[in-house]
């Protein structure tokens, strides 16, 4: 998917029976190369990971404005309850 400002992601599904579970890939050039300046590092089965930190995927999601990024953040500040 590209965005209208340059911007790509790919979206990887896996399906495991009736569970699915989505990933979103930044591709990180562009007007997205500043945002794994402060990525952080996770493990993943023993295998290092690099995300976007909370703050910085909270901020993305409200510059979309888009009702579904807007209820993620919701979720994400929930978290914090």
């Amino acid at each position: 998917m590209t965005f209208s400002d340059g911007a790509k992601l790919q979206r990887i599904t896996k399906i495991d029976g009736s569970q699915s579970l989505a990933c979103d890939l930044l591709v990180a050039e562009g007007p997205l190369s500043t945002v794994l300046d402060s990525k952080v590092r996770l493990d993943l089965d023993g295998h290092p990971l690099d995300v976007v930190s909370r703050d910085t995927l909270i901020s993305m999601k409200a510059s979309s404005g888009r009702p579904q990024d807007l209820a993620d953040i919701q979720k994400l500040k929930d978290l914090d309850r």
